[in-house]
């Protein structure tokens, strides 16, 4: 195997790593022969990858870390910096729509500010506390998590403000630190119906079908299926990989922000 196709001996730091897309992306990694860091507010989730992927011989540590939590992530930076020295990889998986925000403009002010938290601000606070130890890294990447709403006017006004914000930040930050041999891209997942969807809009997995969110969705996606967490990874790993590749949003949404509108 050829040293640009595989991540042995780099460390790889997912944040929300216990989640659906985040889990699949810590295998992918994983098996791509990198050490992930699985960073996450859910212990019980994110001990049981961590074994998950101990089991099949690779290397996975977990480490509990709220994104919105500065001096939490600050703290989980430092103690990365001993056991580990770099961070060759940081993917800000972390982040999602908040129930009260489905109630759109009649939303609370302080929903939308929770969600520019989480979101946005987020994503800013472990990069920067990240950015010494990426410096150590080799070939060094920040790839944040969009969204496909930023594209379109779809979704929830907070969570999709947000993750606008974040696509620029994305490019700021590709400017920045490009003098330092870090790439910065994002990735921006269509509809992936993953168990944190699911409870937020339809209940079930089969329920989602009657969601006038979801329905409008599939009207709008081209390809006749909605995406998987393992789709996702795929781009996140693409997005590590192209080494040509920065300040750009990888949209993997099967076309739903081609602008197509089915009548």
């Amino acid at each position: 195997m050829e040293e640009h196709e595989s991540l042995r001996k780099t460390v790889t730091f997912i944040t929300g790593g216990a989640g659906d897309i985040g889990g699949a992306t810590a295998e992918l990694f994983a098996k791509e022969g990198s050490h992930v860091i699985i960073a996450d507010v859910n212990d019980a989730a994110g001990k049981k990858l961590e074994g998950k992927l101990r089991r099949k011989g690779l290397a996975a540590t977990f480490m509990h870390m709220d994104v919105r939590n500065e001096s939490e992530v600050e703290r989980v930076m430092n103690e990365v910096g001993r056991k580990f020295r770099k961070i060759d990889h940081l993917l800000n998986i972390a982040g999602g729509a908040l129930p009260e925000e489905q109630k759109r403009l009649d939303m609370s002010v302080q929903t939308f500010r929770d969600s520019l938290e989480l979101n946005l601000v987020g994503p800013f606070t472990v990069t920067k506390h990240a950015f010494p130890l990426l410096k150590k890294g080799t070939n060094p990447t920040v790839v944040n998590t969009s969204t496909y709403n930023a594209a379109m006017a779809v979704g929830n006004p907070a969570y999709t403000s947000a993750k606008a914000g974040l696509e620029g930040l994305t490019r700021y930050l590709a400017s920045h630190l490009a003098d330092h041999g870090i790439r910065v891209n994002a990735v921006a997942p269509g509809a992936v119906p993953t168990k944190r969807v699911i409870a937020l809009y339809g209940g079930r997995k089969n329920e989602l079908e009657k969601n006038p969110v979801f329905k409008e969705l599939k009207r709008r996606t081209p390809m006749p299926r909605f995406g998987k967490p393992e789709d996702i990874a795929q781009a996140f790993l693409s997005a590590v990989k192209l080494k040509f590749m920065t300040g750009h949003v990888l949209r993997v949404d099967g076309g739903a922000s081609s602008g197509r509108h089915v009548v």
